[in-house]
Parts: C-alpha cells; structure tokens; sequence
C-alpha cells in the first residue's frame, strides 16, 4: 500500500472546523437561519473519524502504537475542558433552572463525563428534536460521547488491520460502513430517537473519515490530477449546500447526512493541495475559528440555554459573544495547556474534578433556587403533569374502550374526551370517581380533539375508536375537552362538525360537559411555547412573571358556547374556565389556590385541571 499520508498541521480543517461550528451555532441560536446547520456534527464526525484512522495507521508503521497512550492522549485532548464545562453547567444549573430539568442535570453531568450521554438521552428524553430537549443544558454532549464509544472500539481494528491484513483494510472499513449506514436507514422510520443517538447506527460517518484517510496524498493525486481544486470546490459547496437546503424531518438520519459527509471527504482529501476552497479555509481567522472549535462548541449550548432561563430576552448577539469569550477563555486556559502537557498534571486534574464535585454539591445544598421562592410548588415535580398517564391514543388504536381497559356493557359514570387539554381533567376525575366508588375512564387523544379532520395524521383511526368505545360503554357523564382555538384554526366546517360530535355523544350518554378552553399565554417568539422557562427568566431578571393572554381563546370559546346552545338540549352543558385564570387586566393567574397551574402557554397542570374539574365540572355533577 502507499506511503501512510503525513499528520503534518493542515490549517484547511480547522477552517472546515469552522465551517461546522458555525453551521451548528447558527441553528441552534434560531434554526429559521439555516435549517441544515445541525448537519456540522456530521462534519465534525468524518474529522474525527479521518484524523484517528490516520494516527492510528501512522503509528503503526512506525511500531510505537500503545492502545493505552492513545486513549491517554483521546483523555488529555477531550477530557479537561469537558469536566470544566460540566462544572460551571452544574453551578450555573442550580442557581437557574427549575424541576424537571435541574432534578435531572446530576445524571445527564455523569452521562457527560462517562461517555454515555447518547444512551442516557436516548432513554429518558423524547429525543433530540422534542421540544423539552431544548432546556437540557447538556444536550449537545450526545455528540461527544459518540465519539467517544468510536475511539474505544475502532482503533484496535484499524491497528490490527493495518499491522496484520493491510490488503484488506479498505474492504472491511467500507463492510462495516455500508452495515452501520443500512441499520440506519432500516431503523429511521420506526426507532428515530435511537438511530439519532446510538453508535451503530451513525458509526457509518465517522467511517467515511477512516475511509478517506486510507488513501495517500500520492494515490489521491494520480486518480484526481488536475481535477482535485475543482473537487475541493464541489466538496465546499456540497457541504454549505446541505446546511441551506436539508431540514429535519422524520426521514432524518437515515441517508441524510450522506451529503455533508461525502463534501467533508472530498475536502480531507485534496485540501492539502492548492485550490479556491483550500484557500478559502486556511484564511487566518478563519483557522483561529476552527482552533476553538472543540471549546465554542463545548460552551455555545449551555449558554443559549443557560442564558434563556436568566434573561427574558435574551438576544443571539450577546449569545454569540458570551460563547466566544468563554470558548477563548476554555481555550487558552484549559484545553490548550493541557493538550501540551502541563506541569503538575495531577493537580490540574484533581482540581478539574473538585470543580465537578462542587457543582453537584450545590445541587444538594441548594435545595430550593431564589427564582422558585414566591412562585408557589413552581419548583415541584407535579407542577408539570399534566395527566399523561391517561394517554388514551395507543389503547384506542389497539381496539381497547380508554385508560384504564374497560369492556363493553361495564358501567362507565364518568367519561373523558378530547385531546391533551381534556387529559389534563384526568387526575381530578379519577380522584372524585374513586371517592364516589364509581368507575372512570379516558379516551384523550393527544393532538385529535373530537372535531380534528380524519385526514389529519391518526385522526380517522383515532375518531373511529373512539365512537366505537362511547357506543358500547354508554357512560352516565361526558366530559368534552379541548383546545378549541387550535381545532378551528383551519377547519371551516367546525361548528358543523362539533354540533355532529356532540349530538353523537348526547345520544349515547345521560349528560355532556363541554369545557371551555383555558386561556393561553403569549410569549415571546424566541421562547416558543415554554412559559415556565419565561417565568424564570422574568423572575431572576427582577420582573414580575406577568404573562399576557391571548385574543384568539375567548373567541373560541364563544363559538363553542355558541354550537352548544344552537343544539337546546339540557342535558349538553357548556361551562367556561376562562374567570379562573384571567386576572382582569389581560393577564394570566399564574397562582390559583396557592399553586402553580400551568404547564406551558396554553396547558394547565394537574393542579389546574383540578381546579376546572373541582370549581366547574363536579359542581354539575353534585347539583
């Protein structure tokens, strides 16, 4: 085989670090700016993969290759900047962010340092693009601990390979290429969140690296000759390409990454030779860029998280300079000295660690943060359910009568419809049916309220079951929920259709409640629908959590009053629970009876629920 390529520095691939760094922060600062810029983390992957395969292969020629100094190496580059970050996210975290996510930041810190982030958030999130994943100040180390697990496994092979079966090592890196890309793709429609996360699955990426690297600069250049610079430029293009035009969506990863990935080769390859984008990528500050890659990318996301939760309005320009100032200083003082080897190693890494320990130790002293004081159980686990349990889509699509299994012809007093604004009743309901020894039941279907169209998504399944379970259960008492602002938005045939679902009902039960809607908050666009995120940032900032109401759900609620009082039947009572959380002056009741009632903009929370049920639905039924 050819002469291994030199490891000589290169300045084009810190400027493709750049490029990817830069992909990355922009979308996470306001996605809307480039759609494709989570694609950076493929690029970064195919570096990885790259530059390992080919230390792994030159050391092996020259006979001094030590598994153990190499993973010593991977620790001494990775490792110090990582823990300092994982540090100040565990202080910062305590002072700042509220439950859910501050109970959880212990085990994500570990999962950081431990190398299994990936798995941890495969197993206890929604995945990467749900929308809570957006306050897990620790989300991006996903990415990291991929790496991670790839620099565990795969340099043992490449050193045996290339030490013992050199003529075959191209034939099994491009094998187990195709094997992670095919278990990807096969896996993408139907596991998403683990073909995102795991290592088999995006392996195939940082294996283009390692297969790129397997080629010389000599074999590149007698294959490509005089063609390589417009190569490099097509490499460039095909990668920028990709940030424009490729969006998540449900067909992500799969083949997605295929493009950025095959750019970002065709760039390792024949960026050491002259050319426009060669050129383009060693410009100085561009390369300055890249060197601080691995520490901005570290810092960027715990800041634009962090920083959301401390100030209302918190503006992508101060993100950017605050990452950047960080990113310098992590640098120059952490991943710089420590990656050249600085004196007393030891003590610079018992006091990396006693930062860790200090940051879990204040979130074992600091059991109750300032923001939380004066909001109520606002900092309470239960300030965020908002009945989830009662889930009612996959029984009903299985041909089960709700949660919990009810069979047909049994007694039903109590029954729920809707989508998640009926779900969030569930808790209250339940509670009153068991105090009364009666029976209860859930048929709320997240996102398909009783007037959603069956064309859209599940709808027609899920309307059709849920028809079907009424029928045979017959119950005594139907409670109609739902967000009603969002059922009409779009659907020109709803007082028509609500008055047909109503009717059906009526039919089959002895009494319906039609809950009004809650009212919803608006907020700003940057904070999209997270309201307890706002309320915090309003808080620690100085200002009061006022938040304002929308216009659209009073006048939702009217049509709905209206479709009901069109049908003059007694037994179909429509109550409105507006009053309960509207302060008089266009602003939300954040605290009703001494509790914390919603969940996000337009979601009450159980205790909110309870509320509704308590103060308006029960009070019918005990009259």
């Amino acid at each position: 085989m050819s002469r291994q390529r030199t490891l000589d520095y290169r300045v084009d691939i810190d400027g493709l670090r750049a490029l990817a760094i830069v992909a990355v922060l922009l979308f996470h600062l306001d996605e809307t700016w480039l759609p494709g810029g989570f694609l950076g983390v493929d690029v970064f992957f195919v570096i990885s993969g790259f530059l390992i395969t080919a230390i792994v292969r030159r050391q092996v020629e020259e006979q001094r290759f030590s598994l153990i100094g190499f993973w010593r190496r991977r620790i001494r580059r990775l490792y110090p900047a990582l823990v300092v970050m994982v540090a100040g996210v565990l202080v910062a975290g305590c002072l700042l962010l509220p439950n859910p996510e501050r109970a959880a930041l212990p085990l994500q810190a570990f999962g950081a340092l431990a190398s299994f982030e990936n798995v941890l958030l495969w197993r206890t999130t929604g995945g990467y693009w749900d929308s809570a994943s957006e306050d897990i100040a620790l989300l991006h180390c996903w990415s990291l601990s991929l790496e991670e697990q790839f620099y565990l496994v795969f340099p043992p092979l490449v050193a045996i390979l290339h030490r013992r079966w050199r003529r075959g090592e191209r034939g099994v890196i491009f094998l187990l290429l195709c094997v992670s890309a095919l278990a990807c793709v096969v896996l993408t429609p139907t596991r998403r969140i683990p073909a995102f996360y795991l290592l088999p699955t995006r392996m195939w990426e940082l294996l283009c690296g390692a297969l790129a690297s397997t080629w010389s600069p000599d074999e590149w250049r007698r294959w490509t000759g005089r063609r390589a610079r417009w190569l490099q430029v097509a490499g460039l293009a095909v990668v920028i390409g990709s940030f424009v035009t490729i969006e998540n969506d449900e067909a992500f990863p799969g083949l997605r990454p295929l493009l950025p990935c095959l750019g970002t080769v065709l760039l390792l390859v024949s960026g050491d030779q002259a050319g426009p984008a060669s050129a383009l990528l060693s410009l100085p500050w561009v390369a300055a860029l890249g060197k601080i890659s691995y520490s901005l990318y570290l810092w960027h996301w715990p800041v634009i998280v962090l920083g959301r939760f401390a100030s209302p309005s918190f503006h992508p320009l101060v993100a950017v300079a605050l990452s950047l100032v960080v990113a310098v200083v992590s640098f120059c003082m952490v991943e710089k000295p420590m990656r050249e080897g600085i004196q007393r190693q030891g003590l610079a890494w018992t006091g990396a660690f006693s930062l860790v320990a200090a940051g879990f130790l204040s979130l074992w002293l600091v059991r109750n943060p300032t923001l939380a004081r004066g909001l109520a159980d606002f900092n309470d686990p239960r300030a965020i359910d908002k009945g989830i349990a009662w889930e009612a889509t996959q029984a009903l699509l299985a041909g089960r009568f709700g949660v919990p299994p009810v069979a047909a012809g049994e007694p039903v007093e109590l029954c729920l419809v809707g989508s998640s604004h009926a779900r969030v009743l569930c808790p209250a309901m339940f509670e009153a049916a068991e105090a009364r020894g009666e029976r209860a039941v859930s048929l709320a279907t997240s996102a398909v309220g009783i007037t959603t169209p069956d064309a859209v998504g599940n709808a027609a399944a899920i309307n059709g079951a849920r028809r079907a379970a009424l029928a045979n259960l017959a119950p005594r008492v139907v409670i109609v929920a739902g967000r009603w602002e969002w059922e009409i938005d779009g659907n020109p045939d709803f007082e028509r259709r609500l008055s047909e679902e109503l009717r059906a009902i009526a039919a089959v039960a002895g009494r319906v409640i039609v809950v009004g809607q809650a009212p919803a908050a608006i907020l700003p666009t940057t904070v999209g629908e997270n309201l307890r995120r706002h309320v915090v940032a309003l808080t620690v900032s100085g200002s009061e959590p006022l938040v304002a109401v929308s216009a659209a759900v009073p006048r939702a609620n009217e049509r709905v009053a209206g479709v009901v009082a069109s049908l003059s039947d007694s037994r179909v009572t429509y109550v409105d629970p507006r009053p309960l959380f509207e302060d008089g002056a266009g602003y939300l009741r954040l605290i009703v009876d001494d509790a914390f009632v919603y969940v996000d903009d337009d979601h009450l929370n159980a205790a909110g629920g309870r509320i509704v049920f308590d103060r308006l639905v029960d009070r019918l039924l005990r009259e």
